[in-house]
């Protein structure tokens, strides 16, 4: 095997994750749409509503999120790969961001499975006391997880739009860039308006859904054309 089979099959490897990433958050997204929380809600609001009844979006969530973001690492290297040759300095910073937000991905499904053993004790518990405890720690870790994610979708965003601009000028078309361009800068509008409303406001949870949606269109585009370079030179 020459060093352009190797190069074709991370290509491949990079493009199924890829699809695979874009199914995880389709599964996240059906699940939030079906058992989402209040909207507009505060937070001791929103964590007693994640204790008494949402612990099965979280377990789902953490699964597909941490496989997402193990998916993230041959995804990155076969796009680093694959574009390196237009501009290597662009590709490297992306790279550099996505790796940062693989991490806060993991930290922030630390979170979610200290909710979910929160959730277990919250149950168990027959005191008001217990409970206004373990309904305070909640919300702390409530807020640390909405942080996590509010810098996971920026560095998303960012690396997004960098790496879309890199494609005007390759095989992915112009379409698939500027179409990536446009999912960024949605998905960083929807993370920058959360400042002022909240993560949980209605139009903060409007423009980060439609954001999911533009990123897993972009995430299957690009993985096909990853998995085409197979056949064509790299």
């Amino acid at each position: 095997m020459n060093q352009n089979d190797s190069l074709r099959n991370l290509c491949k490897i990079g493009g199924i994750s890829l699809i695979v990433i874009a199914i995880a958050y389709i599964v996240i997204f059906v699940s939030f749409a079906i058992e989402q929380p209040e909207s507009g809600a505060d937070q001791i609001v929103m964590a007693e509503a994640f204790l008494s009844d949402l612990k099965p979006l979280f377990l789902i969530m953490t699964v597909c999120s941490s496989l997402a973001g193990i998916l993230y690492l041959p995804a990155v290297s076969a796009l680093y790969f694959a574009l390196q040759k237009f501009n290597k300095g662009i590709i490297v910073l992306a790279s550099v961001l996505i790796i940062t937000m693989v991490a806060l991905i993991l930290m922030q499904n630390t979170f979610n499975i200290a909710i979910m053993s929160i959730s277990e004790n919250f149950a168990a518990v027959d005191t008001e006391v217990l409970k206004t405890g373990y309904l305070t720690a909640s919300t702390l870790v409530l807020s640390a997880s909405f942080k996590a994610e509010f810098f996971i979708v920026i560095l998303l965003s960012i690396s997004t739009i960098l790496i879309s601009s890199v494609m005007l000028n390759g095989s992915f078309g112009k379409f698939v860039g500027y179409f990536g361009i446009a999912a960024g800068i949605v998905n960083f509008i929807s993370q920058i308006i959360t400042i002022p409303l909240g993560s949980h406001h209605e139009a903060a949870l409007i423009a980060a859904f439609f954001g999911l949606i533009l990123n897993i269109i972009w995430f299957i585009n690009v993985g096909y054309k990853l998995i085409k370079i197979q056949e064509e030179n790299i």
